[in-house]
């Protein structure tokens, strides 16, 4: 081999090798937009429901769902809605390698434990619809086996 076709075959490599690293970065690029866009959307979602905690009003499909009276505000159901909102939040960024495993298995045990409570089954029950089919299914494989039986069958096939 002479000299000429090893330096175009190392120049071919190096051209490749930057391609390739290109690529990559392009790629961590899009999930780091993509794991801030959700951020941006979730902190609107969270500052809907702090506004209406502030203003006393129930977050979520209806008072009666809750089994309270119209007359009674709740905010533990509001903070329940707003957990949700940054667990979803926090499921894409692990989802997407944004987040140490260690520190998403806590949050999920603790939003287990949340929502092991009769309140929060039927927060989660309204908002089955509204988060990842996926988180759904993590959540519902930490709640005890009769938590499991309250949340709705459509809701492990929907995944928006």
């Amino acid at each position: 081999m002479d000299t000429l076709t090893l330096v175009q075959l190392f120049g071919m490599a190096g051209v490749m090798s930057s391609l390739i690293f290109v690529g990559l970065e392009m790629r961590q690029s899009q999930r780091i937009a993509l794991a801030a866009q959700n951020t941006a959307r979730t902190e609107m979602f969270t500052q809907m429901v702090n506004t209406w905690t502030e203003s006393e009003f129930q977050w979520g499909s209806g008072i009666q769902q809750y089994g309270t009276d119209a007359y009674r505000f709740h905010p533990s159901i509001n903070l329940g809605h707003l957990v949700l909102y940054i667990l979803d939040n926090d499921y894409l960024q692990y989802k997407l390698g944004l987040m140490d495993e260690g520190v998403w298995r806590d949050k999920l045990e603790y939003a287990a434990s949340q929502y092991a409570t009769c309140i929060g089954r039927i927060i989660l029950e309204d908002r089955a619809t509204s988060i990842s089919s996926e988180l759904l299914e993590l959540i519902e494989e930490k709640l005890p086996e009769e938590c499991r039986s309250l949340l709705p069958e459509f809701s492990r096939s929907v995944d928006l």
